[in-house]
């Protein structure tokens, strides 16, 4: 008899357990019946921003966004910084502690959001330089850099094993949390504009160079593949740096492209490249072959711009674009736009940000808010 009562206990304890890990999904599934679906994918919920500012929460077209190992979504618009607990479905402005923590009269737009190995997240503002928050209170990042670092970096990425890597004016630096690195510099003499058939510094003039006609020696992105490839991405240019044999070189592009925002690696680890005009690289490195692509051509009447990447499950790709959501299915060569006008679930036309989190939902950025759907597409979609 006993062990029969022990039997039973244990099978409701494994069941309790089974049920608590699935609830989560239910619910999902339960609000994604209500909602209905934008390109196929259930809306699991919706952050409009005329309904969450009355809470204090600004939602007005967030650019970076980012989730640490705990779940909880940090993000920034230009007029706050926020986090979101899904969990605990709580919402919390951080802006005040920002400026007060710092020394901040006004509140400056984060580009930037990175969680270090150490679990602090640190931000990069557009003019105030880094900070970092240490689950206490928000540090300037100046503090922790080394001394032969002048200057604060024009932006930082996250990199495998958690490590950030900072490019600086005096080159690129990795921080695992402990100790940094060297001060990592390119050659001299690489050219920071090389395209298929050309190479040098038979670029025209530029505005933001400092009165010669050499290219600018500026970076603008950074990415870590899963091989530990670092990509930077420039005007008309693409720089690999290796920091195991320390090796720089230059990558071929397939066209001219101008200034390189945007990097992603998909599912088969080919890497996706968007600049600020409606250009589209793709490259594999298994084939070592690129594609190009761009948008313009497939919608010349709107001339999509600065797209952000996600792939789905299925293999499509999601571009986030100022003129609404891309879903592209390369094997059919087929591309489909939904805006506010033929998806009446997107909350606006421009498209800031998409990211994927770790339970494989997908969370998009417009200037009307944000919406979280499901990774998982429809059977009507699918079938498609």
């Amino acid at each position: 008899m006993v062990r029969i009562i022990d039997a039973l206990l244990l099978w409701s304890l494994l069941s309790f357990a089974a049920m608590s890990a699935l609830s989560g999904q239910f619910r999902d599934a339960q609000l994604a019946a209500r909602e209905g679906e934008v390109a196929g994918h259930p809306v699991i919920a919706t952050f409009a921003d005329a309904e969450y500012r009355k809470k204090g929460i600004s939602l007005f077209g967030v650019r970076t966004m980012m989730e640490d190992r705990r779940g909880v979504i940090w993000l920034s618009d230009a007029f706050s910084l926020c986090s979101y607990d899904p969990d605990r479905n709580k919402w919390l402005n951080l802006t005040s502690d920002f400026k007060k923590s710092l020394g901040f009269e006004r509140f400056d737009s984060v580009k930037y959001i990175a969680e270090d190995a150490r679990g602090r997240i640190w931000v990069k503002t557009v003019s105030q330089g880094c900070a970092y928050f240490d689950g206490v209170t928000w540090h300037r990042a100046r503090e922790l850099f080394p001394g032969y670092l002048k200057a604060d970096p024009d932006f930082f990425f996250l990199g495998n094993d958690a490590k950030l890597w900072f490019w600086f004016p005096e080159g690129l630096v990795g921080y695992d949390g402990e100790e940094w690195t060297q001060t990592f510099q390119p050659p001299i003499d690489i050219k920071w504009v090389y395209v298929q058939g050309r190479k040098g510094d038979s670029l025209p003039p530029n505005p933001h160079n400092s009165g010669d006609d050499k290219p600018m020696r500026e970076a603008f992105c950074g990415f870590q593949n899963r091989e530990g490839l670092i990509w930077l991405g420039s005007r008309n240019a693409l720089l690999t740096f290796d920091p195991r044999t320390k090796n720089w070189e230059l990558a071929l592009l397939p066209v001219e492209m101008e200034y390189v925002y945007h990097i992603y690696e998909d599912r088969i680890s080919r890497l996706w490249f968007g600049d600020l005009d409606s250009d589209i690289a793709v490259y594999n490195k298994h084939k070592n072959q690129w594609t190009f692509y761009n948008m313009a051509t497939y919608f010349p009447q709107i001339r999509p711009e600065t797209a952000r990447f996600y792939q789905e499950k299925s293999g499509r790709m999601m571009l986030a674009t100022d003129a609404g959501l891309l879903l592209f299915d390369e094997a059919q060569n087929k591309w489909k736009l939904f805006t506010a006008n033929n998806s009446n679930r997107l909350l606006g036309y421009d498209l800031t940000c998409i990211m994927e989190d770790k339970r494989g939902r997908i969370w998009i950025s417009a200037e009307g808010g944000i919406l979280l759907l499901s990774g998982e597409q429809s059977k009507k979609q699918l079938d498609r």
